[in-house]
């Protein structure tokens, strides 16, 4: 069989597209800057080393920052030139995916009434967050899909990877 070759550039794009998951994701949410990175042996962040952990960080008007793991410690951390997405992160460690990124703004109040609604981290240790507002609640192992509510859009992902720093210790990148 021959293809000619003004049908061989098209169909290999497509190819491309259809086999990267994720790269085709279209948000309700505004596109924010992301840059965020934290060591993985450093308190909290060594948490979500392990699998079903996550915490939830926003950065506040002082340029500090505040957030809560998903056993529910709190903790606060100065940290400058972060860009957390539109409405916070939630970073943390699926069982089935790895590490993983997602804004903490509800894509459903966004949608439907242009509100800005951060999702709650859930710190029964269950990967979950909920929406206080619509009531969603997503499920951070499984893509930030919604599970039970209103919503029929999961939690708006970025990209996360693992970089070594200097000292050899993993620190985690999460960037869009």
């Amino acid at each position: 069989m021959h293809i000619s070759r003004t049908l061989l550039k098209p169909l290999a794009a497509l190819l491309l597209l259809c086999g990267c998951e994720g790269t085709m994701f279209d948000s309700s949410l505004p596109d924010f800057p992301v840059n965020f990175s934290c060591s993985l042996v450093q308190a909290p962040y060594v948490d979500i080393r392990t699998p079903n952990q996550y915490i939830s960080i926003r950065k506040n008007t002082n340029d500090t920052c505040t957030g809560i793991t998903s056993t529910g410690k709190t903790f606060s951390v100065n940290k400058y030139n972060l860009y957390l997405g539109y409405g916070g992160l939630i970073v943390g460690n699926s069982p089935f995916n790895g590490y993983c990124a997602f804004d903490a703004a509800c894509p459903y109040d966004y949608k439907n009434s242009r509100k800005k609604v951060i999702v709650e981290l859930q710190t029964d240790g269950m990967g979950k967050a909920v929406c206080p507002e619509c009531k969603t609640e997503y499920d951070l192992n499984n893509g930030g899909i919604p599970v039970k509510g209103d919503s029929d859009e999961r939690l708006k992902p970025y990209r996360t990877y693992l970089s070594n720093t200097i000292g050899g210790n993993e620190e985690l990148v999460v960037a869009n």
